[in-house]
């Protein structure tokens, strides 16, 4: 598709024209000019960076409302997806992955599935929170042995259903299994490895332990 196509689309939304231009002008890309038309801001931005801005932005809008529960605090949630999306960049760098666009997406939204279990499945939430906290379990084993379903298949069946890339659906299905991983195993890896680091940091979610360890396949795939 052309410049003019993607800027007449991205157009019919205030609410993303506005937020693409934000983006544009913002230190991170540095330009001494404010750029004020979204035409330019496609061009300086790039087709996949403004692709995955507009699935951030999308999924960022339609939990903008989330409120806290008694195991999770929204702040310290998005604090780790944003930290995760960070140090999948840099990890993406150094590993010399041709993906740095997706991997940052896949970063920040590699936990969207926690957001669809506390919407709509509260009670069960609920009791989630509790049992991890109480076992000293990772989200994740305890959803193995509580639920017959985990939020990163639940993050799947969404994002599969709002048409995003195959490459990111992928990613976030497998990104506690990227071994299992069959479109880009290293973008699974990656999140693997960047979530693991941000629990490190102190930077992650709320509601549960972290994972002891990273995946050591995970950390064969990327070379790390």
């Amino acid at each position: 598709v052309s410049v003019p196509h993607v800027s007449d689309v991205i157009a019919q939304d205030q609410a993303l024209s506005a937020k693409i231009l934000h983006l544009v002008n913002s230190a991170y890309y540095g330009y001494s000019k404010q750029i004020t038309t979204i035409n330019r801001a496609v061009v300086i931005l790039g087709f996949r960076a403004v692709r995955s801005a507009a699935l951030a932005i999308s999924v960022f809008d339609y939990f903008k409302d989330e409120g806290d529960s008694s195991g999770v605090n929204m702040q310290d949630f998005w604090v780790h997806s944003i930290a995760t999306a960070t140090a999948c960049k840099i990890l993406a760098e150094r590993a010399k992955l041709p993906e740095q666009d997706e991997s940052f997406v896949v970063g920040l939204l590699h936990d969207v599935g926690k957001l669809i279990e506390k919407r709509y499945f509260a009670d069960d939430f609920e009791d989630l929170c509790r049992a991890a906290q109480e076992q000293h379990l990772s989200w994740y084993a305890c959803e193995q042995v509580l639920f017959q379903i985990n939020h990163a298949t639940i993050g799947k069946a969404v994002f599969r259903a709002w048409d995003f890339p195959p490459t990111v659906v992928d990613a976030i299905h497998y990104h506690h299994d990227p071994e299992k991983a069959g479109t880009i195993p290293a973008l699974a890896a990656l999140t693997h490895v960047a979530d693991w680091v941000t629990y490190e940091m102190r930077l992650g979610a709320p509601g549960a332990y972290p994972p002891p360890t990273p995946s050591v396949a995970a950390l064969k795939i990327l070379g790390l």
